[in-house]
This record gives C-alpha cells, structure tokens and sequence, in this order.
C-alpha cells in the first residue's frame, strides 16, 4: 500500500511535498486499558513494516500515530452531517498529533 500511495504521489508531481506520511488506526478496539489484543496486534505490525519500509527506501518517514479511531467511529463517519462529540473528540486528538509531525 505504501509503495502505490508513494507511486501515485511521484506520478502527480507532488512527492516532495509529503515528507512525512502519518498513518491512522481505523477501526480500533480500544479497552479501558488498553486496546484489545487483536488491536495491539494490527498496530504493533504496522509500526514495524512502516520502519522497515523508511529504512529500505529511506524517502519518506511514515508515522504510525497513536491516536486513531474506535471500530464504531470508522472514517465514513467522520464525514457525516450528524457527526458525534466523541468522533469530535478524536479527530481533534489525531490533528492534534499529526500537526506535531511538521
């Protein structure tokens, strides 16, 4: 997925532009605690592959962040009409993350 995202961005000219590309957990099963081990799983993968991708192609910095979105406040929620405080909520955790990365 990095590689065609990558792909696409040198194909419309604007790699450049991008020298940090953050990458959202979707869909996550958070606990009081934690996260579910299925969770914790999916995340700690993603973090691994996304450092072995920088180290390979040593290009673009992909960013696992920490903040994410619960399974039932996927992303096509986010763009509704009667969107939740606590899709506010979370959105507002994830800029507050990604602005840190620039």
């Amino acid at each position: 997925l990095l590689d065609c995202v990558l792909s696409k961005l040198r194909d419309r000219g604007i790699f450049e532009r991008f020298p940090t590309i953050a990458v959202l957990m979707n869909k996550a099963k958070p606990r009081t605690n934690g996260f579910t081990e299925e969770t914790q799983k999916y995340f700690s993968v993603a973090k691994d592959r996304s450092d072995m991708f920088y180290k390979r192609n040593n290009t673009v910095k992909i960013k696992c962040i920490e903040a994410f979105l619960k399974e039932d406040d996927s992303v096509k929620n986010v763009f509704r009409d009667d969107i939740t405080v606590d899709v506010i909520t979370q959105m507002e955790k994830i800029w507050e993350e990604v602005e840190g990365l620039f």
